[in-house]
């Protein structure tokens, strides 16, 4: 029997064999193709931002403190030029020098504590050591019995002057009552805002009675600053309406009928009422302080028997692993308690960004400065500048003397370096997108360049050396681990760090420098 093939089934086999002969043809090619691989090296690791700016002529920078404050020394005037770096202003920091002295203190502490526990001890040391513990346990008694004899103290003077604050106030209602009911009984203007201020007056003191009676019956503390908190608010209450009844009875039209004496009778009461005002404010401000010393000194006092304490027993004993670790964490604890500390008191001064010149100081000696309420104002030295909007996760990494690489399309064979000099703590929105304003000075200018340039900026904002990196393109990720593949195949699980510019990232653990990875 002969068999025909048909002209469909012949164009089917056709394509079938074209499919193989591609599909062989792929194989063969991907057989021959050469792996592609990195090896993880050792190099600094830098971070940085890139944004766009417009440079501008040199503008005013306003300039406050990171932290609030009452400003004790101005050590500039307007129109004075200044250095880059010179002390401009001061808070008063005389409380943060202590405890950093303290902290220092600690420190050396520490370190001769460590040194000792190496070094062994003596029976005269140890006895020493003992005796010191007995007279740290009696300090802190009497740090504790001091503290609340203190606290007692001060509570007991705020609650007899608000026993004269209460006097005073009812006093001060019980003329303005006689006032009104000769003066001011009919039904004008004057007359109800009299009338009012008689009524609050009433209410005032029956409220104060009221706290004042809770405080004294239940002698609760919190009741106290309660009592306190509500007196301030009357007492101010009492002042305003005393200034109002006042103010009445200076119009010409009631000069014949209110005698000076009863002017003069106002008067008086306004002035005890603004002494209790000031006194009750007082009082609230001495109980906080008296609270904060007696917890530092029941801290450092605490704290210093704790360390005699482990001193004592560190002498008694040969040093152990364990006690060798446990003490080098105090001192690095110590030490790192310096640092913040001494960083807090550096948020005190207001230093000169730039070289430049004082164009106004806005606060005086004495005044009390909020964070980031403008205290002095610098205009650069230099006459341009790089002005840049940077987005708000970003900006948490710039900080002020970043170096900047800077490259202008005007000159793009060249790169010129800069600083970032001012960071606006105010945020500026950008089609609905927060960003914070940063100005970048030039290390050298130009004559060139002009303002109204564009300038493409990258911050560094880290740059570490001798760091464990590798590009990104040879980490791959396996339910939230990430590990790498070696040349050999194996799959190597691996920890990983920052992330650096140009796609590399740091590898804590897991690879070595030198190690070459395969990338997929």
């Amino acid at each position: 029997m002969k068999f025909k093939f048909s002209r469909k089934i012949l164009i089917i086999l056709v394509i079938v064999i074209i499919v193989l002969v591609w599909i062989l043809i792929s194989a063969l090619k991907g057989a021959n193709k050469e792996i592609e691989t990195t090896t993880v090296i050792t190099d600094t690791l830098i971070q940085d931002i890139s944004e766009t700016g417009t440079i501008n002529q040199g503008q005013k920078i306003d300039l406050s403190f990171k932290t609030g404050g009452q400003i004790s020394n101005i050590f500039t005037k307007e129109g004075e030029s200044v250095k880059k770096g010179q002390y401009l202003v001061r808070l008063d920091n005389n409380q943060l020098s202590i405890q950093l002295l303290q902290a220092k203190a600690q420190k050396d502490l520490s370190q001769a504590e460590f040194d000792k526990l190496l070094a062994g001890a003596t029976e005269q040391e140890i006895q020493t050591s003992q005796n010191a513990v007995t007279d740290k346990e009696k300090a802190l008694e009497n740090a504790i019995a001091s503290a609340g004899q203190s606290r007692i103290d001060s509570y007991q003077d705020a609650m007899n002057n608000m026993a004269d604050s209460y006097l005073y106030t009812y006093n001060a209602y019980s003329k303005i009552k006689d006032i009104q009911k000769e003066y001011f009984s009919d039904y004008t203007q004057d007359s109800v805002e009299v009338r009012n201020v008689k009524e609050d007056l009433e209410f005032i003191t029956g409220e104060m009675e009221f706290y004042s009676d809770k405080a004294i019956a239940e002698n609760i503390e919190s009741n106290i600053d309660y009592a306190l908190n509500n007196f301030e608010i009357n007492l101010a209450k009492a002042k305003d309406g005393l200034n109002t009844v006042r103010m009445i009875m200076d119009k010409s039209d009631y000069n014949n009928s209110i005698t000076a004496a009863n002017k003069t009778s106002v008067d008086t009461h306004r002035g005890y009422i603004n002494t209790e005002l000031s006194s009750v404010t007082s009082d609230k401000q001495t109980i906080a302080s008296v609270k904060i010393t007696n917890k530092t000194n029941i801290d450092m006092a605490q704290s210093v028997l704790t360390s005699v304490k482990d001193t004592l027993i560190l002498l008694t004993a040969d040093p152990r692993d364990e006690d060798v670790a446990l003490y080098q964490a105090k001192l690095d604890s110590a030490k790192a308690n310096v640092s913040i500390l001494q960083s807090q008191l550096n948020d005190t001064y207001i230093l000169a960004p730039f070289n430049g010149l004082v164009t106004n100081i806005d606060k005086y000696v004495g005044e009390v400065v909020s964070p980031s309420q403008l205290v002095v104002s610098v205009i650069p030295s230099e006459v341009l500048e790089i002005e840049v909007d940077i987005y708000e996760e970003d900006v948490v990494a710039v900080k002020l003397g970043n170096p900047v690489k800077i490259n202008l399309v005007a000159f793009p064979d060249q790169e010129f370096m800069g600083s970032v000099i001012f960071i606006n703590p105010s945020e500026k929105l950008v089609d609905g997108i927060v960003y914070y304003e940063a100005h970048i000075a030039f290390k050298d200018v130009i004559e060139a360049i002009k303002p109204g340039m564009s300038a493409d900026v990258e911050i560094v904002t880290l740059s570490e050396d001798n760091v464990l990196m590798v590009s990104d393109r040879a980490l791959y990720r396996d339910n939230g681990d990430y590990y790498a593949l070696l040349r050999e195949g194996k799959r190597q699980y691996v920890e990983i760090g920052r992330k650096g510019s140009d796609d590399m990232i740091e590898v804590l653990y897991g690879i070595e420098e030198g190690q070459e990875l395969i990338i997929e």
